[in-house]
């Protein structure tokens, strides 16, 4: 790995970000580097020619055009490069493939498999806070909440009610509160983690140093090749497909803008295969 490189991928600037962004910006920075090299090009003397047409081929492992939303991540490590190394007119004017509306790009969730293969892959660690753990990956799926709203929670914003979890979240982005329910079912884990707790600590989750963080909450979840965010997307997108109104899917997730939860009742691939199958089943 070249020095200017290896200089960014250690600086502050990525140091602070989530695991899954620094090993993106990796990831995209070599491949990109790779193919500098082939014109005798470098990192650290960019020009805007080699950005566009390095954007205008990046192709997938199997050979094919890469998707728009796939060159406008890339283009965003180059962007956050070039500005880190003072190159800013080598971003410039590069022309992106346009991104469809948030509202018709499908949303990416697990699959009801994933959800289950996941779930036992923590149970399963030899990790001496898989129960911890697992409570978290409950909770994110059970509940959709943001990783922001679960490190904050303690454990009295918790309450129990007829075979039901309620449970108070303080929406960091305006500031209101909402009710997230829980079924007792669905909750098995996470009381269990409770039940196992010695301490005082108010916080619900905690790490060897106190309130668990948002990065360690990443990095936990990036060893089983997943992101927090994406079970927040599996609860509504397995909710929508479950026939659940997008009002209501809004009112417990917290999402403001219904045209966003538009794209969970947005028909998968195969469930457009299957539709046809059984029109023509004749």
């Amino acid at each position: 790995m070249i020095q200017i490189l290896k200089d960014f991928l250690n600086s502050s600037l990525v140091l602070k970000k989530a695991a899954n962004t620094q090993k993106a910006y990796q990831r995209d920075l070599i491949a990109f580097n790779e193919y500098l090299t082939k014109y005798n090009m470098s990192l650290d003397k960019l020009n805007d020619l080699g950005v566009q047409q390095y954007i205008n081929q990046i192709k997938t492992q199997d050979g094919k055009p890469a998707s728009p939303a796939t060159k406008n991540r890339v283009f965003a490590s180059i962007r956050t490069f070039c500005n880190w190394s003072n190159q800013r007119e080598a971003i410039e004017d590069i022309t992106l493939p346009k991104l469809p509306p948030i509202s018709k790009q499908p949303a990416k969730g697990l699959s009801r498999e994933e959800v289950t293969a996941l779930r036992l892959s923590v149970a399963n660690d030899h990790n001496p806070n898989k129960l911890r753990n697992l409570a978290i990956v409950d909770l994110l799926l059970y509940s959709g909440i943001r990783v922001n709203e679960l490190v904050s929670l303690n454990r009295d914003n918790i309450k129990y009610h007829k075979g039901t979890y309620i449970i108070k979240i303080l929406e960091t982005k305006n500031d209101e509160v909402r009710t997230v329910y829980i079924h007792s079912k669905q909750f098995k884990y996470i009381k269990r983690y409770l039940d196992s707790r010695t301490d005082n600590e108010e916080a619900l989750f905690l790490s060897g140093r106190g309130r668990i963080s948002i990065r360690m909450v990443q990095t936990i979840l990036n060893k089983y090749g997943i992101y927090p965010h994406l079970l927040r997307h599996t609860f509504c997108s397995t909710l929508a497909r479950n026939n659940v109104d997008i009002f209501t899917i809004a009112s417990m997730s917290g999402h403001k803008d219904i045209n966003v939860l538009r794209r969970y009742c947005l028909p998968t691939e195969q469930e457009m295969a299957d539709t046809v199958a059984k029109a023509f089943d004749f």
